[in-house]
């Protein structure tokens, strides 16, 4: 567990205010991704679980967002997750979907409301775009989980210049069976590769007319 931040206004659908908790480490390595401390586990902190729980649970909101990195390889997860639902908290839970089988545990205890499932690109441009190949196989088991279960849900997409076009999302559709939510993609200084510190945006128009050809889908 990596850090926390206490009050956040946008990150859990259907809440006004949530608390985040991001675990370090990543089992993909999106070279966009703006959490490079996370993914190559450099932010030498520590949080301890307890006191996250208490805060949460001691505070207005009670809802809390776990995320990453990629918080499904975290091998404390679940008894986390256990500690939190018997502290009567609501948690969503972001992933990536390449761990089934945790995400089965955590659907089937009951343990979260909300699951926020990244879904990269087109399943066979995974080690372009994410950095390794995962298998559809894999990817579909997830969402099927996560479609098939009680809880509230909702796939997203970064889109990045050059690298996820209108044929991803198009793609992703026919697989999650929604236009997934859609993510622009921002240059910055802390993106696990240096090429994409530097590399190019959408500019407002562009964004604008990718948005109305991915509403005619």
């Amino acid at each position: 567990m990596a850090s926390f931040i206490k009050a956040s206004y946008t990150d859990f659908p259907g809440k006004q205010v949530s608390s985040i908790l991001f675990t370090e480490g990543c089992n993909l390595r999106c070279g966009w991704c703006h959490n490079s401390e996370l993914v190559n586990e450099t932010t030498n902190e520590y949080v301890d679980p307890y006191e996250i729980v208490e805060y949460v649970q001691k505070s207005n909101h009670r809802c809390l967002v776990v995320s990453g990195g990629e918080c499904t390889i975290q091998k404390d997860l679940i008894p986390f997750l256990e500690m939190c639902k018997e502290a009567g908290i609501t948690v969503k839970l972001d992933t990536n979907g390449t761990n089934p089988r945790v995400l089965q545990k955590i659907l089937t205890k009951k343990l979260v409301e909300f699951v926020a499932m990244d879904v990269k690109s087109r399943f066979d441009r995974y080690k372009i775009v994410a950095g390794k190949a995962v298998s559809s196989r894999v990817l579909n088991k997830s969402v099927g989980l996560i479609k098939d279960s009680c809880v509230k849900y909702q796939f997203r997409t970064t889109v990045v210049p050059d690298l996820v076009d209108i044929e991803d999302i198009a793609f992703i559709k026919e697989e999650v069976g929604v236009v997934p939510k859609i993510q622009r993609f921002r240059c910055s200084s802390t993106c696990v590769d240096e090429q994409y510190r530097i590399h190019r945006e959408h500019s407002d128009d562009e964004f604008e007319s990718f948005m109305e050809s991915i509403n005619k889908l």
